[in-house]
């Protein structure tokens, strides 16, 4: 298992198969004890290492993509017997942090911001996207140096502040 999230009487779990970069994922309902249902919702291409409610009852996913150089942000409308992507954002050559204290999530807001290092150009930055019901935006890059596993950021009366590393940087918001 590679994520599990618990939500009120719902538990969503990505078992994730990493030879073959795809994710089975599981929603399971726990609202009766005495009868646990479970849905098996289809395979996803690449893994999440995290799931997680959404913007509008979406499901967000942050993980990787076909390759485990790639990450991939997707968000997902749960259907009567499967999830279906309904929004994708992929970055190749990088690396990201599988910590989900990393990521900025306002679910409300539909905003998700991680930092993101590539490998190739030697640049690190912070990533903020908003989902508006139909794709995702990047909002702002912001550079940063520092690892992703140690970046945090939050957002107060329209300004995005990022830490990491002893750095502060801040961007704001329209």
């Amino acid at each position: 298992m590679t994520a599990a999230r618990f939500d009120g009487d719902l538990a969503y779990i990505c078992t994730a198969n990493i030879a073959a970069f795809t994710d089975p994922v599981y929603i399971i309902d726990l609202s009766d004890p005495a009868d646990i249902a479970y849905k098996d919702t289809g395979i996803i291409a690449g893994f999440s290492s995290s799931l997680r409610r959404f913007k509008d009852g979406t499901l967000l996913g942050i993980g990787y993509g076909e390759l485990s150089s790639v990450l991939k942000i997707e968000i997902y409308a749960e259907t009567a017997d499967s999830v279906e992507s309904v929004a994708c954002y992929a970055q190749e050559n990088c690396r990201f942090s599988e910590q989900y204290k990393a990521y900025f999530i306002d679910a409300d807001e539909g905003l998700i911001g991680l930092q993101t290092n590539n490998y190739y150009e030697g640049t690190a930055e912070y990533l903020l996207l908003r989902f508006d019901g139909y794709s995702l935006n990047v909002l702002s890059r912001t550079d940063i140096g520092g690892e992703p596993d140690y970046a945090r950021a939050t957002l107060i009366d329209g300004f995005f502040y990022i830490f990491n590393g002893g750095q502060v940087r801040v961007a704001a918001l329209s």
